[in-house]
C-alpha cells in the first residue's frame, strides 16, 4: 500500500492561514516508478478538490 499525504498552509491577502490536507492510499505491493507517480498524482488531485472546497467555505 502506498500512502500519500499533502498538507499546505495557505494565506490569502493577509487573512489567517487555512490548512488544506488530503490523504490517499493506493493498493499495491510493487513500488515501481509508475506506481509511485500514480500515487502522487492521485494525492495531488485529492488535495486540489479539498483545497477548492475549503477555500470556498472560507470565502463565504
Amino acid at each position: 500500500m502506498i500512502r500519500s499525504s499533502v498538507v499546505v498552509d495557505i494565506t490569502i491577502g493577509g487573512s489567517p492561514p487555512v490548512t488544506v490536507s488530503a490523504q490517499t492510499s493506493q493498493p499495491g505491493q510493487i513500488f515501481s516508478r509508475d506506481a509511485w507517480t500514480n500515487a502522487v498524482q492521485v494525492a495531488l488531485e485529492a488535495w486540489r478538490r479539498q483545497a477548492d472546497a475549503d477555500l470556498r467555505a472560507v470565502a463565504h
